[in-house]
């Protein structure tokens, strides 16, 4: 696969799939084959056979990343709720399975995922018991919250509830970025004048080491500090590597946007991953549960689906 350019593979009727080489890449040759059976522990999972083993060559050589997400379609035979299952990979050094970003494709009875990675994938159904919510059935973003807890992206409290207009923060928003989109937690240190809870450390260290998070000018990282929407917008933009637009945002609002928000606002805008309401954008506002279970879920559509943009 020449750099610049796009490539739809078929593997029979159940795998398809598509990967673009970018520009000034190497020249890629992507191989995927069947497994019919497997021997690898599937702890909470039931596997939907076949498995398949995609390999990748850079140049000639072996590789285990590609430069760009290659998008992974597979058929869910006899699944009746394709929110239950999800496309993972087997991660050799942990010895364990991994969840790829994956989302149900109804029309088409499939499981779409996405990731740069290579190695052993498989759809798994996960046979684990549903998360049941005691307190969303009032609330506007219901269906997404329940899809999201179902692929284990959020997760409710120990007593039941999911409190969808309770404030999210600043380590609370990264750490369900790192989960939205399959970053694996990293031990790397991470230099914060401030301490930074367990929970949130991995996924913390992962977003600083890919530019996408840092700290305050005085050092901190403030994990508890309520995130804005203005702050969202701009880890999202670097998450995602937005296209820069050049379309103004046109809020009504626009004059409380802060400097170092508004390419990130504007981004977001045009992706469709974050817009306002009556016109404007509220960078002041904190954002609670629910609204952040909304954003990840379009940021989840937008990474997987990535050759509609």
């Amino acid at each position: 696969i020449p750099a610049g350019t796009s490539v739809l593979m078929e593997l029979g009727p159940e795998l398809d799939l598509l990967f673009h080489n970018p520009a000034g890449s190497a020249t890629y040759t992507v191989s995927a084959r069947q497994l019919p059976g497997t021997e690898l522990p599937t702890p909470g999972y039931y596997p939907v056979l076949p498995l398949y083993k995609i390999t990748a060559k850079a140049d000639g050589n072996d590789v285990d990343q590609l430069p760009a997400q290659v998008k992974i379609q597979l058929k869910a035979k006899g699944i009746s709720d394709l929110n239950s299952a999800g496309v993972m990979l087997w991660d050799e050094k942990k010895s364990a399975w991994l969840s790829v970003p994956s989302l149900a494709d109804s029309a088409n009875g499939a499981v779409t995922a996405a990731t740069y990675r290579t190695g052993i994938f498989g759809l798994m159904e996960d046979v684990r018991p549903v998360p049941r919510l005691t307190d969303i059935e009032t609330s506007w973003a219901r269906d997404l919250i329940t899809a999201m807890a179902a692929r284990r992206i959020v997760n409710g409290y120990p007593d039941g509830r999911f409190l969808p207009g309770k404030g999210v923060t600043r380590a609370e928003f990264v750490t369900l970025l790192a989960n939205t989109l399959g970053w694996d937690p990293e031990t790397t240190a991470i230099q914060f004048k401030d301490n930074i809870p367990d929970w949130a450390a991995g996924a913390i260290a992962a977003a600083v080491n890919r530019g996408v998070v840092k700290g305050y000018d005085d050092g901190t990282f403030q994990p508890k500090k309520m995130i804005t929407r203005a702050e969202m917008a701009v880890i999202i933009d670097k998450a995602l590597n937005l296209a820069d637009s050049d379309q103004p945002s046109n809020y009504q609002d626009w004059k409380q946007i802060p400097a170092w928000a508004v390419q990130s606002i504007r981004d977001t805008k045009v992706s469709g991953i974050m817009r306002g309401s009556d016109n404007r954008f509220r960078p002041r506002d904190t954002a609670n549960r629910a609204e952040a279970t909304a954003v990840m879920a379009k940021v989840l559509e937008y990474f997987i689906n990535w050759e509609q943009r």
